[in-house]
């Protein structure tokens, strides 16, 4: 199991207090930081250089790939929901399609299988993700209506009713660190009515709200904590605006979360109580949505049979959406997944410290396949998906190589 080590949030304020001075006023953090104490306390890091010097930046390199493009054995992979790792190295894989997960060794080695598709115990019928518990066992869940716990060796720990309306995906809860766990349930709360072709009424969502949920060790549902709420970008006429904004987010091993709309590079992090203690910001060009992009979007609802559908081309926002995943690692760092000109979605991670100090960019061997799963990382390792030419999906696992005096 990846143990995580507890850091208290504490240490992350006492060393913002240093970097913004007694009087709190502003002061750099080095030569490539601006930090400011903003209203309530709030910390804000607006990052003009990365923090590697020269020497010093991470490189990410392949070292194993799981996944064939033919047979019917353990690396035929279906479709990838989710990936873990323990202590030992040991890959965990969740296939969505076969509904179990596969166990395969540090060097790539098939071990075991856990799970199958089925309702009954130790079976999976939606599972689409997999997280740690502090007693060591595996955690499977499924948004459909609840969690399964395992050993790692497959044996069943028991089984819990998800209590959480509405479903987050990819699944972004986890453990706090006193041991409780926190899912997400999402809402929509406000919708408008449209009407097509004077006929056909649907209902459009203007607002989400993500709700996170405290359970008690017994899984008792315990306080509902305070939300995130998120406004929808609409066209004109009410409807859903391509390639508009969303919202990314992502619970820390401290149980704080970071999140971003995604349009504008700033990151957040608030505790679960709901108080915003920073802010991380770098200056990123967006891509801007082309003419070819906009022909693309209106064949495909005309090639589907719904040309009524199709966005005109006024409803169309000049650029595209940059944040697309925020995740962390064991280790106090937080990557960003993003699409900026010049650099397609997928070929490269942006790595800052949870202090909000923008580190680097990290090329990544392979373009990681989007929007699921999430990929993972630890303090040594990335393991995210990607796929070829035929749509086959594969697991990669890319080693840290970190720059001589690297102090992130």
């Amino acid at each position: 199991m990846t143990r995580l080590p507890i850091r208290r949030l504490t240490i992350s304020l006492v060393l913002f207090a240093a970097a913004c001075g007694r009087d709190g006023g502003t002061t750099p953090a080095d030569v490539g930081a601006r930090v400011d104490t903003v209203d309530g306390g709030r910390v804000r890091v607006v990052n003009a250089a990365p923090a590697w010097a020269s020497g010093e930046a991470w490189r990410a390199v392949e070292d194993l790939r799981l996944g064939v493009v033919d047979g019917d054995g353990p690396e035929q992979f279906g479709q990838i929901a989710a990936i873990e790792t323990d202590s030992e190295g040991r890959i965990y894989v969740l296939d969505f399609m076969s509904q179990d997960v596969r166990v395969f060794l540090s060097d790539g080695t098939w071990s075991h299988t856990i799970g199958r598709r089925g309702e009954g115990p130790g079976e999976f019928d939606g599972a689409a993700g997999l997280n740690w518990s502090p007693d060591g066992s595996l955690w499977v869940w499924d948004p459909t209506g609840r969690f399964t716990a395992l050993d790692p060796d497959g044996t069943l720990v028991g089984t819990r009713p998800r209590r959480v309306q509405g479903v987050v995906f990819p699944w972004r809860g986890g453990f706090a660190p006193d041991g409780t766990l926190i899912d997400w349930g999402l809402d929509y709360p406000d919708t408008v009515v449209r009407t097509l072709n004077s006929r056909v009424e649907y209902a459009v969502p203007t607002r989400a709200i993500y709700h996170p949920v405290r359970f008690t060790g017994d899984f008792e549902r315990g306080d509902t904590l305070p939300p995130l709420e998120f406004e929808f970008e609409l066209t004109d006429d009410g409807n859903r605006a391509p390639f508009g904004e969303g919202l990314s987010l992502y619970q820390d091993q401290d149980g704080t979360v970071w999140f971003a709309r995604t349009r504008a590079f700033t990151l957040y992090r608030r505790t679960l109580e709901g108080d915003t203690i920073l802010e991380s910001s770098i200056d990123a060009r967006p891509v801007p949505v082309t003419s070819t992009a906009i022909d693309s979007v209106r064949e495909s609802y005309i090639a589907g049979g719904n040309p009524e559908f199709a966005p005109a081309p006024d409803d169309f926002p000049a650029t595209k959406p940059m944040i697309r995943r925020i995740f962390g690692d064991d280790a106090g760092h937080v990557f960003v997944l993003s699409e900026q000109e010049g650099m397609p979605l997928g070929t490269f991670v942006d790595v800052f410290r949870d202090t909000g100090r923008y580190l680097g960019r990290i090329e990544l061997p392979a373009p990681v396949h989007f929007p699921y799963p999430p990929p993972h990382a630890t303090e040594s390792h990335l393991y995210y998906v990607t796929t070829d030419e035929f749509g086959v999906e594969y697991v990669v696992r890319a080693r840290w190589e970190k720059g001589a005096g690297t102090s992130g």
